[in-house]
Parts: C-alpha cells; structure tokens; sequence
C-alpha cells in the first residue's frame, strides 16, 4: 500500500502543478472523496481569521440546505471536533449518537445519518480546515477508505499552501458543486 500512497500523492502533486484553477482541482478533490466513501455529500470547510469553519466547497447537497446554511449540521457534528482536536471525527449514526440528540431532527430533515470529517493542514502543520462526507445511511469509513481521504486532505492543503489567496472566502459565500450546477 505504501509504493500506490507514494503513486497517488505525487501524481496529485503533478496534477496540481499543472492546474490552471486551482479552485476546480480543489472542488474535484472534494467530489472524488465523495465517490471514495460513497457518500451522497462532502464539503471542504476552512477556518477563517476570527477562527469559525466556514463551507468552502459543498458537493451534492440539496438547495435549500445551501439556501438555509444547513451544513452547520455537519460542521457541528464533525468538523468542528477535527479541526479542534487535529485528527479523525467520525459520527456513524447521527440519530443516535447522544452528543448530537439536539441535531437528529434538522439532520433527519436533510437526510444526513452520519458523517466523518479529516482535518485539512497546510505545509506548516496548521489545521486549515475539514475535509467532510456526509450520508443518509449508518456508515463508517474502513482505514482503508480513511487513508484516501486523508490523502486528499493533503492534497487539498498543498494546494492551499501554494494558492494562499483561495483560503479566506466572506462570510456568505460557499461554492456548491453537483450535478453541473454551481451555487455562489
């Protein structure tokens, strides 16, 4: 597995290097971690100057939820606890799970059952953001699944540590990305 991690990260690097938009590599990370877990949504969130995670990029996820800034679910259940505690949160079954019972509805309603998130570091070792999927079945991801993810959440981080300008976006604005349709 070792001589494929290596494989995969260096041509994500190649990959990157050669983007031209780095902003539609970012959100075709994002969708590619969605197809790797199964997951009907992911999202990218980053955390801003005054310190709260803001969706960055949202993949699949319905319009209304984009429209009534629902994600909070997500950010709430998981990406909140990886970026604050720097590794792995996963949450199998959102209806159930006891720190989220304030949640079950609104994530009822929106179809989330569970959701994991990785956190995103730059090349210094700072946690920049979350990298999130979300589905509406009891899922957790095998290590397997996780070290892809991870992998992303890398790539994702070199290319915010040599695109230092995508990484503060104004309050309002997450970019959703799904079914050919972009939302800003």
């Amino acid at each position: 597995m070792t001589s494929r991690n290596s494989e995969f990260k260096v041509l994500g690097l190649q990959a990157l290097l050669k983007s031209k938009d780095p902003q539609s590599f970012i959100e075709g990370l994002v969708r590619a971690s969605a197809q790797v877990c199964g997951s009907e949504r992911a999202s990218m969130h980053l955390i801003q100057p005054d310190g709260q995670l803001r969706p960055y990029v949202l993949h699949r996820f319905p319009t209304e939820a984009l429209q009534t800034s629902s994600t909070w679910i997500v950010e709430k259940i998981c990406s909140n606890r990886a970026a604050l505690h720097r590794t792995l949160w996963v949450v199998r079954d959102v209806w159930s799970e006891p720190q989220a019972e304030e949640l079950a509805e609104p994530a009822t309603r929106f179809g989330i059952r569970s959701a994991f998130s990785v956190p995103v570091f730059n090349r210094g070792n700072e946690c920049i953001g979350t990298l999130d999927c979300s589905s509406s079945q009891v899922y957790a991801p095998s290590e397997f699944t996780i070290g892809i993810l991870q992998q992303i959440a890398e790539l994702i981080g070199q290319a915010f540590t040599m695109h230092p300008e995508l990484r503060f976006v104004p309050k309002v604005m997450a970019r959703g990305v799904g079914d050919g349709a972009r939302y800003t």
